[in-house]
């Protein structure tokens, strides 16, 4: 029996296409599952079809919001604020003390 040659087989699966539209990525995905409350799906549901997407789609947005939220680097109102109160706090700590340093 003659062998013939296979053609060569890819070395990696093209990366898949999610969300739909201007939306859609081309990224590695990983899955991760939760369990949330029936109320909080059906209002994610709801989202999900007043905007014609998927509940993934509305998860991993509002996700993003909430990462991009708590790592924002901090503005120097801010942070002339926390200043302001830990100055406080250590000068009801140690009394007049801190306020001369």
């Amino acid at each position: 029996m003659a062998l013939t040659a296979c053609p060569a087989l890819p070395t990696a699966p093209p990366p898949a296409i999610h969300g739909r539209g201007r939306h859609a990525r081309t990224s590695p995905d990983k899955f991760t599952g939760i369990r949330l409350p029936v109320a909080m799906v059906e209002e994610l549901d709801g989202l999900a079809d007043a905007q014609h997407a998927r509940r993934s789609d509305v998860i991993r947005e509002a996700l993003a919001g909430y990462v991009r939220e708590r790592t924002a680097p901090v503005g120097p109102d801010d942070a002339q604020q926390a200043l302001e109160v830990l100055r406080k706090v250590v000068a009801g700590r140690f009394g007049n003390q801190a306020e001369a340093a």
